[in-house]
Formats: structure tokens, C-alpha cells, sequence
């Protein structure tokens, strides 16, 4: 009986330990192929998967003997535990090469790690070096679009022109206006609270909202008792010019003097304020080429041919506004368009009439005159198709 339990424990040994190697019998080759470089470390895994076949090959012979001998009775007896140190060292041979591979992939693991931080720091540099590139890029291109733009400046005779200039002018015809409306006493004028209310004007919101461009030419009958310098109107001009400056809109204004009083002084300025928030379209290119030829065109033709001088203005205008796109809103405004020089001032209504119509844009055009100078009939302006043109006669009254 005791000898029957020693040869079932035998062959539970036997089985036990050839089902567990023979299962990890394909790990072993996969990882002889996967670490087969001559390193100090996988070199001593070869070794180790070398001695565990070696074990294995062992073992199994021994079994094979064990159940080819007619006297297998004999070693149950005497020998019950024969298998168990050489299954236990097989085995051990096989988890030997398991964790030799775990530590091996513990430190390609941490070597991985380690060559990714390297090549992080690698990549964060050139990603640096690309930023650095690419400012050094943009900068070029700036210089390049400043360059264009101060050729143009140059070309439409505004070399002396300035932002700060032109904002103190501003500062200051705002000062004078605002002046001469605080000493008024028995006529109507425009005071902040009035402007908003002027705003919500069905022509007022009908030009601000349309889908289409449009012109809103506001004209203002000062009271003939009194003796107004400026037009009581212009104070909404003003306040549209101020509200513009903190908005993103491409926009353009020119307050007419005594001494600024040509069409050609005003539209030029204008139309270069315009390129001004377009110059990044301003490069070396075929664009810059053609406007930089129509320009020169315009200036070869003189002042005393007046009609080819403003077609060729028109032609420049045209240019312009074309370097707008058909979803972005262009606003121009004027104040005291009366002042332009009289034999100029059709021509200043056509050439504004004709920026509606050929912009692909959508243009919102404001202007103020004063009745007492302006001398246009609105029946003699061109005819709008694209746009609409509106006109509005504001007569101040008394307040007594």
C-alpha cells in the first residue's frame, strides 16, 4: 500500500513538473530571441535559458529511464522522493530565467525612460529653435509688410503722416467742438445722452444694421441767428471716431479744414489708414505690385486735369477696398466734408459712392457737413445698385 502512494506521488511529480515547464517552454524561446544582443546581461540570461533546457532535458531523461526500468517498485520504495530535487531545480532554473527577464525589462524600461527624457529635452530644445526661427520668420515678414506700407505711404505723398498726428488733430477739433457746444445756451446741441438717443434713429440703425454697405450722409442746418464755427452735428462724428478706436473693425476718418480742404488729401489718408490694418497682405506680391502701379498712374496725371485725376483716384480706391474680404466690415467717417473745396466736393460724393459699389466688402461710410458750405444736390450723385446711399437734413432748433 505504501509503495502504490510513493509511485502515484512519483508520477503527480513527474506530470506536475513537465505540464508547468512545458507551458513555459515557449517563453523561453521567445525571450532567447528577444534578448540576444551581446550586453553583460543578456548574455548571463542565455546562460541561464541555457541551463534551464539543459535542467529540462535532464529531468526528462531521468523520467523516461524511470518508467522504461522493470523495477520502478524498487525506487518507489526506496527512493519515493528521486524527482523531487531535480523537478524543485528545474523549476528554479525556469523562474531563474523569469526573473532575470524582469529585471533586464526593469532596465530597459528605466533606459527607455531615460533616452525619452533625453530626446524630450532634445525636442524642447529644436521646438525652441523652430519658435526662435519662426519669430526671426515673422519679424522678416513684418519688416517686409512695413516696408510695403512705407513704400505706399510715400507713393500717396502722406511721407510725413503719423498715427500721433493725426490723433492729436483729432484731440484737438474734438476740444473745439465740444467748447463751442458747452456755450450754447438756447439752441439745440448733441451732449452724450442726445447722441445715444440720435443712435436709435430708424436711418441711424438702418445704416448701422443693413446687410448691405451703405452711406449715411447726416447735414446740419445750424440755427441762422446764431454764429456756429462748427456744425452741431459733428459731435456724433466725433463720438462714431471714438468708439472705433476700441473696436477690432478696419476704420478710417479725415476731418476736413481750412487747410486741408482737397479730395486727394482726404481719400489718399484715408485709403492708406485702411492699408494700415491690412498691411500682413502687404508683402512682395503680385497684390502690392498692381496697387503700387495704379498709385504711380494716379500721381504722373496732374491736379489741373481734374476729371482723369479723380478717375485715377477712383481707380486706386478701387484697389483698396478690394483687399477686404466679402465677411469683414469696413467703416469710414468723415466730418465736415463741406469744408472739401467746392468744385471738388461731386467728386469727393462720387468717389465715396463708388467705394460702396466696388468693395466686396460690406463699407458703412458716415459722413457730417454743415448746410452753410455744402453745395451738393443730391439728385446730381450717382446711382447706388450694391449699396444705399441716405441723406439727412438735421436742423438745430431753439430750446426757448
Amino acid at each position: 500500500m505504501e509503495v502504490a502512494k510513493n509511485r502515484s506521488k512519483i508520477d503527480k511529480t513527474i506530470s506536475s513538473a513537465m505540464i508547468d515547464v512545458n507551458d513555459r517552454l515557449p517563453g523561453l524561446e521567445l525571450y532567447g530571441k528577444i534578448y540576444k544582443d551581446n550586453s553583460e546581461h543578456e548574455i548571463h540570461l542565455q546562460a541561464k535559458i541555457l541551463s534551464a533546457y539543459g535542467r529540462f532535458i535532464d529531468f526528462t531523461v531521468d523520467a523516461t529511464y524511470y518508467y522504461l526500468q522493470s523495477d520502478r517498485w524498487w525506487t518507489a520504495t526506496w527512493k519515493p522522493d528521486k524527482f523531487q530535487e531535480s523537478a524543485s531545480n528545474m523549476q528554479d532554473s525556469v523562474n531563474a530565467v523569469r526573473l532575470h527577464c524582469e529585471e533586464l525589462l526593469n532596465s530597459n524600461v528605466k533606459a527607455i525612460k531615460e533616452s525619452n527624457e533625453e530626446l524630450q529635452k532634445k525636442v524642447d530644445g529644436l521646438k525652441e529653435e523652430v519658435k526662435g526661427l519662426q519669430k526671426k520668420i515673422s519679424g522678416l515678414k513684418a519688416d517686409n509688410n512695413n516696408s510695403s506700407l512705407r513704400k505706399v505711404q510715400v507713393l500717396l505723398g502722406l511721407a510725413a503722416w503719423s498715427e500721433d498726428g493725426k490723433r492729436e488733430k483729432f484731440k484737438s477739433h474734438a476740444w473745439d467742438v465740444e467748447r463751442e457746444r458747452g456755450h450754447q445756451d438756447i439752441l439745440e446741441t448733441l451732449d452724450p445722452e442726445r447722441i445715444s438717443v440720435y443712435k436709435r434713429t430708424v436711418h441711424f440703425q438702418h445704416w448701422l444694421t443693413s446687410s448691405r454697405s451703405a452711406m449715411l450722409f447726416i447735414i446740419g442746418a445750424t440755427n441762422p441767428g446764431q454764429r456756429w464755427t462748427h456744425c452741431w452735428m459733428s459731435p456724433l462724428a466725433i463720438d462714431i471716431v471714438r468708439q472705433h478706436d476700441v473696436k477690432d473693425n478696419p476704420h478710417a476718418y479725415h476731418i476736413f479744414a481750412e487747410n486741408d480742404m482737397t479730395i486727394y488729401s482726404a481719400i489718399t489718408e484715408i485709403l492708406f489708414q485702411l492699408l494700415r490694418t491690412k498691411r500682413s497682405a502687404l508683402g512682395e506680391n503680385d497684390y502690392f505690385a498692381k496697387l503700387c502701379a495704379i498709385i504711380e498712374k494716379y500721381n504722373a496725371i496732374s491736379e489741373s486735369h481734374e476729371e482723369a485725376k479723380v478717375d485715377a483716384l477712383i481707380q486706386v480706391v478701387g484697389c483698396v477696398v478690394q483687399i477686404f474680404e466679402s465677411n469683414e466690415t469696413v467703416h469710414v467717417t468723415l466730418d465736415r466734408v463741406d469744408l472739401c473745396k467746392t468744385d471738388q466736393q461731386p467728386e469727393l460724393m462720387r468717389v465715396l459712392i463708388t467705394m460702396l459699389e466696388t468693395a466686396k466688402c460690406f463699407m458703412k461710410i458716415f459722413a457730417v457737413a454743415k448746410d452753410m458750405f455744402w453745395e451738393v444736390d443730391k439728385r446730381s450723385l450717382p446711382k447706388t445698385t450694391k449699396g444705399y446711399f441716405e441723406q439727412v437734413f438735421e436742423e438745430q432748433r431753439l430750446t426757448i
